[in-house]
């Protein structure tokens, strides 16, 4: 069975499963397409399903449901999850021996069995709920599902029929449906961007990858719904609004240092394990730019804070779309549209969000943000009424891509999981990814203060913003980065993660993680020429050395052709043709440190220069930098702290050759 087969079944799956609503389940629920539940409500009657299959679905036995608890953070510092074996009065968090994983394909790909982390945190799932294993997830209360590469992420997106069944039959019949990318979106490509996703779609988790992938997300979000006061999880799952919750949580939990209403927390694939950028899924290996990454216990740790702090459901966002004028409407929902805009066309929608609501009776505001796409969008308000006109304009810089639109509900504590209005840009240039330079590696002395200017253009001409990892130091300040180091900051690495995107369509990223190093002592090295025909003559530099304490500095050079000096500033003639990676180490009253740069000392004869050759290559080395150069032929290396040099090629250098007094001979 196709999964388009799969889908259009439900609403006949669903209708004979009626007999399945209980009679506790009490007053009419608030939902937009059902009046009572239609699912299986496992938390208020626990008893066994019998399935068509002749199979039994049991919940798991009291004495193997585990239910959150808080963490005494000052026996366990840094730790946020921990779990009790048995029930207890005055429980908090509802648990999750209710939910239920249901996968299609007889495990094809499967929940993750545990998570774990630092500091002790750790949960096991496989064992701690109900799992349905080849079909049937709409008859049974199923809150997750997932999917195998049969159905690829856009051919569910782009499809009016497929969407209209996932809003009513899945999303908002309590079902979180996910599953992996794959072939709709492969973001290999280091100059351009491309994806096959037509609309962004806020109802359907999909991940970066292959089969299998998207179930690291599901892991995450099993583990922040249990996390939910228990009264507000039942309440959810009564009202069919258990997945609209987790996709919020999720969403707002994402560590960048950006509003709710960026591009960043709303993508049409997300990277389900934040801090891996390679997957080796079943059907192959993705390869996922750093662009997509995050730091995957951080997002955890404020997906379990934001679900314990919930103590009211946050609101639903719904279009009620009026009408809309110019290009081709391929569905227009309660939760997401898709207007097919061709070339010059004006896209004119009269909408309302009147059928916005709030589980519980608080009044709503509303805002709408232009996520990415053509920011010349209008949206203007018909008075103090629910309704808006928006205008989409035809932009020919644009390459062919989404301008996706979000209305967002606030109920004065929470956000919602967004709707979104997605014009598709049938034609336009292909999408060019904007540059990012200027960030390089920096060591600094406790109480010093780094500031790095820089510079990303876009190759289309628009407008570049940056954004920048949370839980890292510093600060963005439009195109410079800013970071005050504390005086009793101790030795240690910093990493600082920026990320560059021109906002032309939601998938033209560039980025780039540097290090900042603290140490109490600093070894800076500089020499007034980098390379020169043998003999050649060096005059080194120390200048910028320093201690976070007053005292004298010591200095100890090595230059790698078996001499040495303990100058300051000491000048060396290097006699013999070679490469050399000169040391310098320095001791103050706090400790040491080194640095190192390499010098050429060039042959007389020609050498060509087919390689990336520039001083810069050869500036600011340290013991911590990595360091992959090349220079013709020859390639420099250093990882780990081990360093050596390998010729790849004997076609422009000629015998004898010199790599710091050592001969090498050609290979």
């Amino acid at each position: 069975m196709t999964e388009h087969q799969r889908i259009v079944k439900i609403s006949c799956i669903c209708l004979l499963f009626l007999l399945l609503s209980l009679d506790a389940v009490g007053d009419e629920i608030k939902n937009p397409y059902y009046k009572t539940p239609i699912w299986k409500l496992w938390f208020l009657d626990s008893t066994p399903v019998s399935l068509p299959d002749n199979k039994i679905l049991t919940p798991p036995s009291p004495d193997k449901r585990i239910y959150p608890d808080d963490v005494d953070t000052e026996k366990c510092p840094g730790r946020f999850l921990a779990y009790r074996n048995n029930d207890w009065p005055g429980r908090k968090y509802a648990g999750i021996w209710d939910d239920v994983y249901s996968n299609r394909d007889n495990g094809h790909s499967y929940i993750r069995p545990i998570w774990s982390g630092e500091n002790g945190d750790s949960v096991k799932i496989i064992d701690s709920i109900i799992h349905l294993k080849g079909g049937h997830p709409y008859e049974v209360g199923a809150n997750f599902t997932s999917q195998s590469t049969t159905g690829m992420g856009h051919d569910i997106t782009n499809n009016g029929s497929h969407m209209e069944q996932l809003e009513k039959f899945i999303y908002f019949a309590d079902i979180l449906m996910s599953g992996p990318a794959h072939a709709s979106y492969m973001d290999r490509d280091i100059k351009n961007s491309s994806d096959q996703y037509q609309a962004l779609v806020p109802i359907f988790y999909n991940s970066m990858g292959s089969s299998d992938s998207e179930t690291m997300a599901l892991t995450k979000m099993i583990i922040a719904g249990g996390y939910l006061p228990k009264d507000l999880k039942g309440e959810l799952k009564r009202n069919g609004l258990y997945p609209a919750t987790l996709l919020y949580i999720w969403k707002a939990s994402l560590p960048y240092k950006v509003p709710y209403a960026n591009e960043l927390r709303h993508r049409v694939a997300y990277n389900s394990k934040g801090d891996h950028s390679d997957y080796g899924g079943s059907n192959q290996t993705e390869v996922n730019q750093f662009y997509h990454n995050y730091d995957d216990t951080e997002h955890l740790r404020n997906m379990v804070t934001l679900a314990k702090s919930m103590t009211v459901a946050p609101p639903i966002a719904l279009l009620s779309t009026k009408s809309i004028e110019g290009g081709k409407t391929i569905y227009a929902l309660k939760t997401t549209a898709l207007i097919h805009q061709g070339k010059y066309e004006k896209i004119k929608l009269r909408v309302s969000t009147e059928d916005s609501y709030d589980l519980q009776d608080i009044p709503l505001t509303f805002r709408w943000e232009i996520l990415y796409g053509n920011k010349n969008t209008t949206i203007e308000r018909e008075g103090n009424s629910s309704t808006y006109n928006i205008t989409i304009p035809y932009d020919s810089r644009l390459p062919k891509g989404r301008t996706s639109i979000l209305l967002i509900a606030n109920n004065g504590k929470f956000d919602s999981n967004p709707a979104v209005i997605n014009i598709y840009r049938t034609d336009g240039p292909p999408d060019l990814r904007p540059s990012l330079t200027g960030l390089e590696d920096q060591t600094i002395l406790p109480g010093e203060k780094v500031q790095i200017k820089i510079t990303s253009v876009d190759p289309d001409g628009f407008p570049v913003h940056l954004y920048q990892w949370a839980a890292e130091v510093g600060s963005l300040n439009g195109d410079t980065f800013t970071w005050e180091c504390p005086v009793n900051h101790p030795d240690s690495t910093e990493p600082v993660t920026i990320i560059a995107s021109d906002g032309a369509s939601g998938n033209s990223y560039n980025s780039k993680q540097v290090k900042i190093h603290v140490r109490s002592t600093v070894a800076a090295i500089s020499a007034n020429k980098l390379h020169e025909k043998a003999p050649f003559t060096v005059e080194f530099s120390s200048s910028g050395s320093r201690d976070k304490r007053i005292g004298e500095l010591a200095y100890f050079w090595d230059f790698a052709d078996g001499s040495a000096s303990q100058d300051q500033n000491p000048v060396h003639t290097y006699s013999r043709p070679g490469f050399y990676e000169v040391t310098l180490q320095v001791k103050g009253p706090s400790g040491t440190h080194s640095a190192k740069l390499v010098v050429h000392a060039r042959h007389n004869w020609p050498l060509a220069l087919n390689g990336d050759w520039t001083d810069k290559n050869w500036q600011g080395i340290t013991d911590d930098s990595p360091v992959n150069i090349k220079w013709s032929n020859l390639q420099i290396y250093k990882k780990g702290g081990k360093g050596g040099f390998k010729l790849t090629s004997a076609k422009h250098l000629a015998p004898p050759f010199y790599l710091g007094g050592s001969l090498l001979q050609p290979r």
